[in-house]
């Protein structure tokens, strides 16, 4: 998401929280607890929106140059196979059928190579038992079958997964109308505490102000997801080997800061001077290193010391 986007996110998540933490004393009007379900679905699916439309695909690229190499390697060892019959049980028009030139091979499009496979397969299945003199059988041909299958399959995906990414980018900016439409009938329901309880009034206003962080807080680049670190609690974030090189973004939403550490003890809490303290709606895009944690430990870990439950945008660059 852009700065703008997860600035908005931040406040849709502040406004959660708010309603969430006075739950008790909204519960009232049974409208805004339908409400307070309905922005955090809104929230939820933005995330997961986001997460899709921004993924990085490399993988699959090189997932089907993999596979494509595979298939290279068997195409041309049972076209030389059937090239060998051909030429002891003469027949040159089968002959010429299988037999390829390996840089030309290289040299073509996937649409292609397939082409090509599927040429060879159709001249060497009737032939599975007999090309055994130049190293070929049954499971040879099988295994061409199978590769062939399989590259058909990654031709398709990077494309089919780019647009299902595209579909995803143009769905987060339906969704943040979604909860823009929820939080405007919110403001309806909770109107009326301007006049009957207007301290409860004055936070859910504080809540729906958007904390501009000047244009720092995109998180393009990063897998980022939301973690809710309870009041006086902990999450464990990370559990492995910690990477010392790759930046963190760290956005804290709520009321107070949470103290970023590292520690061998996933349950044990971080204190104060004994980690990095994030304060809240500050974004930073730090490694660990910078943030003078000790990546030879195997846990990393968020401790809430406040008195109210916070979100934690959070997650390693791609």
């Amino acid at each position: 998401m852009n700065a703008i986007q997860e600035d908005k996110l931040g406040m849709f998540i502040k406004c959660k929280l708010y309603l969430q933490n006075n739950a008790a004393t909204l519960a009232i009007n049974p409208a805004i607890a339908v409400l307070a379900t309905s922005l955090d679905t809104t929230i939820n699916a933005i995330v997961d929106a986001d997460s899709t439309a921004t993924r990085d695909l490399t993988g699959y690229t090189q997932n089907k140059a993999e596979v494509r190499t595979q298939l290279e390697t068997v195409i041309l060892t049972v076209a030389a196979a059937c090239r060998g019959y051909y030429t002891t049980n003469a027949n040159t028009a089968k002959k010429q059928l299988v037999s390829l030139v390996k840089t030309d091979l290289y040299n073509s499009r996937d649409a292609d190579v397939l082409v090509i496979s599927d040429r060879i397969l159709d001249v060497a299945t009737p032939l599975s038992a007999q090309l055994a003199p130049w190293g070929v059988n049954a499971a040879t041909i099988t295994s061409l079958n199978s590769l062939t299958n399989s590259f058909k399959d990654w031709v398709q995906k990077p494309r089919t997964e780019q647009i299902n990414s595209q579909v995803a980018g143009e769905q987060v900016g339906t969704l943040f109308g979604n909860a823009d439409v929820v939080l405007g009938n919110a403001d309806d329901q909770m109107a009326i505490y301007q006049y009957t309880n207007e301290p409860l009034y004055s936070g859910w206003v504080l809540s729906r102000a958007i904390d501009n962080s000047g244009g720092g807080s995109d998180s393009a680049g990063f897998d980022v997801s939301n973690y809710t670190v309870p009041a006086n609690g902990l999450i464990n974030f990370v559990s492995g080997s910690l990477t010392s090189g790759k930046q963190l973004y760290l956005r804290v939403i709520g009321g107070n800061g949470i103290i970023v550490c590292s520690t061998d003890d996933a349950g044990t809490a971080c204190t104060s001077g004994n980690g990095f303290t994030a304060q809240p709606q500050i974004t930073y895009k730090k490694t660990l290193t910078e943030m003078g944690l000790d990546t030879t430990k195997t846990n990393l870990q968020f401790t809430n010391t406040g008195t109210v439950d916070v979100v934690v945008r959070a997650g390693f660059a791609i």
